[in-house]
């Protein structure tokens, strides 16, 4: 639905004081700019932050109203006074020293309802720390649309994609756009519109199959800690920080489900966890009980920005040689971390689940970023890849386990994946002779009758490094 367009009227006549309007770029998610009447014949205009602009009508309203009563009452002191009002004399403020306030969180604390505390301010920090001998020590007052132009030559000179190049200059756009307002140390951005350089062409991504992430999750020469990572990655579509923040608190084990209140998008979102993942989540509760987190950054074995080279080394490491996954050129890039998230794009449409289910976990806001997968989709339809092998029966760690429950009595009658009811997957299940497990047995005697769930192809047994499928109770065409 197309954001209507809001316009106000002044309270000292008829002419337009403020109005907001939406801003389409081909590709990117929708935007909204604020134009605002500080007088007669004067407009002052300012991008929306992403995180209101993605808010609703009436959010974008409230950040619109307040801002433009700051813009008008900033104009008006600039012209009596011909200074930019500021607590703080914007010559002895350098870029760099307002930017942390910003990577800080004191910019969101002084202006929470103008300014919100970003996830990913780590990777803000790391572009400010590598542009900081070019423009760190320059006044705010005396920045120029040429400190950023040699900042991006000198970056340009390391051999940096256009595309990354952009994010440098994004973040050097933002802070100062933050340093005229809410931080009123200048009076106009110095970087113009049209500054932003070009995304680079689009380059082919790869993702991975379930056989080849099987064979790495199987791997006892990978950490643990990051073949549980890749496989919790691959079977519920989180980007990495959201996987890495993780704490038990955000789990229901019991009931099999995530909840994500603090994410990317300031969307909060619920789903049910696969009845695989549950189970090997309730095993690996159980492997790092005195962790507030699922994870633990140091048992990685490497810092998460360099877990892409890492991922492709343990591909490697077991077996994997596909040249697709590690191939580097003007038209490829190799395998990235965020591509384990593209992985369970693709191979959960190809396997017939809808948008909105896949939407549900990876918190996408628009049609468009999950048509982007669609030509993987399609072939990874047409060679039946399938689905995922279980994730309690596909790390040894954790197979071993819950064999030992068995041999003391504990059953976990959960551990059956949310596919092997439908398919051929070779796993290692075990399920007791509980009432629940009957009520199982007849549920995966209804589904396997059912002509939708036979039409669903999964892994080739022969092609999986795991024991071959033990039921005790589910008879499996």
């Amino acid at each position: 639905m197309t954001t209507p367009h809001r316009q106000t009227q002044s309270a000292q006549g008829n002419e337009p004081f403020w109005r907001v309007y939406p801003l389409r770029e081909t590709g990117k998610a929708l935007r909204h700019e604020l134009a605002v009447w500080v007088a007669p014949g004067v407009r002052r205009k300012m991008r929306i932050p992403a995180e209101w602009s993605a808010g609703s009508e009436a959010e974008r309203e409230r950040f619109a109203e307040g801002a433009a009563e700051q813009m008008r009452e900033l104009y008006r002191a600039e012209q009596a006074t011909g200074e930019a009002t500021s607590s703080a004399d914007p010559a002895a403020v350098t870029f760099d020293e307002f930017a942390r306030l910003w990577t800080k969180g004191d910019l969101a604390r002084q202006f929470p309802g103008h300014v919100k505390d970003k996830k990913t301010k780590a990777d803000d920090v790391q572009k400010l720390d590598t542009i900081k001998p070019w423009v760190g020590s320059t006044p705010l007052r005396d920045f120029k649309v040429e400190h950023a132009e040699r900042a991006l030559r000198e970056l340009a000179e390391l051999g940096l994609s256009s595309t990354t190049l952009r994010g440098y200059a994004q973040v050097m756009h933002r802070v100062l756009a933050l340093a005229v307002y809410p931080g009123k140390l200048l009076k106009f951005n110095p970087l113009p519109e049209g500054f932003l350089p070009d995304k680079s062409p689009a380059r082919a991504k790869s993702f991975v199959y379930p056989s080849e992430e099987a064979a790495l999750l199987a791997c006892a020469d990978v950490p643990l800690e990051r073949r549980m990572l890749f496989g919790l990655m691959s079977r519920e579509g989180m980007r990495l920080g959201e996987v890495l923040r993780l704490a038990w608190t955000d789990l229901d084990l019991e009931r099999g489900t995530l909840s994500l209140d603090e994410n990317k998008t300031d969307d909060p979102r619920t789903w049910a966890l696969g009845a695989d993942v549950a189970a090997a989540l309730r095993l690996w509760e159980r492997l790092r009980p005195a962790t507030e987190t699922l994870f633990d950054p140091a048992r990685l074995g490497v810092d998460k920005r360099k877990l892409a080279g890492s991922l492709r080394a343990d591909l490697q490491t077991a077996g994997v040689e596909r040249a697709a996954l590690f191939a580097k050129s003007e038209q490829r890039i190799p395998l990235r971390v965020h591509d384990l998230r593209a992985s369970f794009v693709t191979l959960a449409l190809a396997d017939g689940r809808s948008e909105a289910w896949v939407t549900d976990r990876t918190g996408h806001r628009s049609s468009s970023m999950v048509a982007n997968y669609k030509r993987q989709v399609r072939t990874a339809a047409e060679l039946n890849l399938g689905w995922f092998a279980p994730l309690d029966a596909s790390i040894p760690e954790l197979v071993k386990l819950r064999a030992l429950d068995a041999e003391t009595g504990v059953s976990d009658s959960a551990a059956v994946s949310r596919e092997c009811l439908d398919s051929n997957v070779s796993a290692s299940v075990v399920i007791d002779d509980s009432e629940e497990s009957e009520a199982t047995t007849e549920e995966c005697t209804r589904r396997d009758l059912n002509p939708h769930a036979l039409r669903r192809r999964n892994l080739n047994p022969v092609r999986l490094p795991i024991p071959p499928l033990v039921l005790d109770h589910c008879w499996l065409r």
